[in-house]
């Protein structure tokens, strides 16, 4: 059985002792533990905005679709931050970009359900574009 985690008072950095205690500043240096996303965590979410944006052709309640735009405009956001930090793609960027205003919840763009269904569609293969264009990005 792995040992407990065990914190120290604030500002105090602790040693690891014999019983297993790790220091709390591994924790803070430690790169693997990095707040940014990972491509595979964005993977992730593009694929779920994918599988949202295609469900939402069908007929579904309202709050799917005010969900859908949280979705979609956050997986946008951070395709645009990681085309900005990561890859360095100004054309990513700023398509991310116009896919997160164009779903923002805040301010709601309101267009037809037919309209809406072929930007769907289209958004959707904007992300998988975006997703093949990383998988084919050397690492």
């Amino acid at each position: 059985m792995a040992p407990a985690l065990k914190w120290a008072e604030p500002g105090v950095r602790t040693g690891s002792g014999a019983n297993g205690v790790a220091k709390l500043s591994n924790f803070i240096d430690d790169p693997q533990m990095s707040t940014q996303p990972t491509e595979q965590t964005f993977r992730i979410i593009a694929m779920v905005a994918v599988v949202m944006l295609i469900v939402a052709l069908f007929e579904m309640p309202y709050g799917y679709y005010t969900f859908l735009r949280l979705a979609v405009m956050t997986a946008a956001l951070l395709g645009a931050f990681h085309a900005f930090k990561m890859i360095n793609a100004p054309f990513w960027v700023v398509t991310m970009g116009l896919v997160a205003l164009l779903f923002n919840p805040v301010i709601p763009v309101h267009l037809t359900r037919d309209i809406w269904a072929i930007i769907d569609v289209a958004v959707a293969s904007v992300f998988l574009g975006y997703l093949f264009i990383l998988r084919r990005q050397p690492r």
